[in-house]
Protein backbone atom coordinates (compact mmCIF):
# COMPACT_ATOMS: atom_id res chain seq x y z
CA UNK A 1 0.00 0.00 0.00
CA UNK A 2 2.89 2.27 0.32
CA UNK A 3 4.44 1.74 -2.46
CA UNK A 4 1.01 2.31 -4.30
CA UNK A 5 0.87 6.01 -2.33
CA UNK A 6 4.30 7.11 -3.48
CA UNK A 7 3.62 6.06 -6.72
CA UNK A 8 0.49 8.23 -6.51
CA UNK A 9 2.57 11.18 -5.02
CA UNK A 10 5.68 10.86 -7.38
CA UNK A 11 3.06 10.93 -10.70
CA UNK A 12 1.11 13.73 -9.08
CA UNK A 13 3.77 15.87 -8.77
CA UNK A 14 5.04 15.42 -11.77
CA UNK A 15 2.08 16.14 -13.55
CA UNK A 16 1.24 19.14 -11.30
CA UNK A 17 4.98 20.42 -12.12
CA UNK A 18 4.14 20.08 -16.00
CA UNK A 19 7.41 18.04 -16.16
CA UNK A 20 5.60 14.81 -17.12
CA UNK A 21 5.49 15.47 -21.15
CA UNK A 22 5.94 19.08 -20.65
CA UNK A 23 2.12 19.86 -20.91
CA UNK A 24 0.22 23.20 -19.27
CA UNK A 25 -2.28 21.86 -16.80
CA UNK A 26 -4.28 24.61 -16.52
CA UNK A 27 -3.88 26.16 -19.55
CA UNK A 28 -7.53 25.17 -20.76
CA UNK A 29 -8.67 27.07 -17.36
CA UNK A 30 -7.65 30.91 -18.72
CA UNK A 31 -9.42 33.94 -17.35
CA UNK A 32 -9.89 35.55 -20.61
CA UNK A 33 -11.55 33.01 -22.42
CA UNK A 34 -15.26 33.81 -22.86
CA UNK A 35 -13.82 37.61 -22.55
CA UNK A 36 -13.19 38.03 -26.22
CA UNK A 37 -16.65 38.34 -28.92
CA UNK A 38 -15.33 39.98 -31.61
CA UNK A 39 -11.71 39.93 -33.41
CA UNK A 40 -10.09 42.07 -36.47
CA UNK A 41 -7.10 40.50 -37.87
CA UNK A 42 -4.89 42.53 -40.60
CA UNK A 43 -4.44 40.51 -43.69
CA UNK A 44 -1.01 40.03 -45.49
CA UNK A 45 -2.34 42.53 -48.26
CA UNK A 46 -3.52 44.92 -45.68
CA UNK A 47 -7.19 44.60 -45.49
CA UNK A 48 -9.08 43.76 -41.90
CA UNK A 49 -11.03 41.06 -41.48
CA UNK A 50 -13.27 41.42 -38.80
CA UNK A 51 -16.32 39.61 -37.23
CA UNK A 52 -17.82 37.77 -33.96
CA UNK A 53 -15.24 35.14 -32.25
CA UNK A 54 -16.72 31.48 -32.48
CA UNK A 55 -13.38 30.21 -30.70
CA UNK A 56 -9.93 31.23 -30.66
CA UNK A 57 -6.38 29.29 -29.40
CA UNK A 58 -2.90 30.76 -28.23
CA UNK A 59 0.04 28.88 -28.59
CA UNK A 60 3.59 28.33 -26.05
CA UNK A 61 5.91 27.68 -28.68
CA UNK A 62 5.54 31.39 -29.89
CA UNK A 63 3.24 34.55 -30.49
CA UNK A 64 0.86 32.52 -32.71
CA UNK A 65 -2.89 32.71 -32.79
CA UNK A 66 -5.68 30.62 -34.20
CA UNK A 67 -8.93 32.46 -34.35
CA UNK A 68 -12.46 30.84 -35.49
CA UNK A 69 -14.93 33.68 -36.98
CA UNK A 70 -18.84 32.90 -36.46
CA UNK A 71 -18.67 32.33 -40.19
CA UNK A 72 -16.39 29.55 -39.93
CA UNK A 73 -13.23 31.28 -41.36
CA UNK A 74 -10.34 30.36 -39.52
CA UNK A 75 -6.89 32.55 -39.49
CA UNK A 76 -3.64 31.64 -37.57
CA UNK A 77 -1.95 34.79 -37.56
CA UNK A 78 0.57 36.68 -34.86
CA UNK A 79 -0.61 38.60 -31.93
CA UNK A 80 1.02 41.56 -33.39
CA UNK A 81 -1.58 41.73 -36.40
CA UNK A 82 -4.89 40.71 -34.16
CA UNK A 83 -7.14 42.88 -31.57
CA UNK A 84 -9.90 40.99 -29.54
CA UNK A 85 -12.23 42.99 -27.90
CA UNK A 86 -15.61 42.31 -26.18
CA UNK A 87 -17.76 44.40 -28.89
CA UNK A 88 -16.68 45.85 -32.85
CA UNK A 89 -14.36 48.69 -32.21
CA UNK A 90 -15.57 51.91 -33.73
CA UNK A 91 -13.06 54.03 -35.96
Amino acid sequence: MKKFLLVLLVISVLSLTGCWGNKDIFDDISPYSNIWTYAEVQMPDGTIKEGKIKSWADYDSGDAIKIVFSDGTEIMTSYNKAILSKEKVER
